[in-house]
């Protein structure tokens, strides 16, 4: 049984896939299983399901965050198009350099759908610094927007 607080913009187009227009929100207050636990990730870091092509490893929605060095390629047998379970032991979030360090390979994934950017970020501050995320800085920064466009509207009209 999932848990947690369904979101869903149903005045947008959808397609087959990642889509911006559904989120399934999970914290520490909504759901029992906010954060994955896997007996073979350490305590400091984070699992996370990317897929690895041309050296680098890409998310879901085809974002390059680490680039992998032919000789951690040879050495774990990393196929092209394949999917594979990491372990994130840091995630760098600024403008123009989002990408994750510390990255252990933990196998194949069996999942057929890789993680997103948001979700490889979620599970590291919901573990690291829970504080960050919550339901209420989500909801305070969607009325914070939404009121700034109504502004920019009614000044521009």
């Amino acid at each position: 049984m999932k848990d947690g607080i369904m979101i869903d913009d149903k005045t947008g187009l959808y397609s087959f896939g990642f889509s911006p227009n559904y989120l399934l929100w999970k914290d520490f207050y909504c759901s029992s299983s906010h954060l994955r636990h896997n007996p073979d990730v350490n305590m400091n870091e984070v699992e996370a399901f990317v897929q690895f092509d041309s050296g680098v490893m890409r998310t879901q929605d085809e974002l390059i965050i680490a680039e992998v060095p032919p000789e951690v390629v040879k050495e774990n047998n990393l196929l092209p198009k394949f999917s594979y379970r990491i372990g994130v032991q840091k995630v760098v979030m600024e403008e123009e350099n989002k990408l994750i360090d510390g990255v252990r390979i933990l196998g194949v994934c069996d999942q057929l759908v890789v993680d997103c950017w948001s979700q490889i970020c979620f599970q590291y501050f919901s573990k690291f610094n829970p504080s960050v995320i919550s339901f209420d800085y989500l909801f305070q920064h969607l009325v914070q927007q939404e009121t700034q466009k109504n502004l920019q509207q009614t000044e521009s009209g």
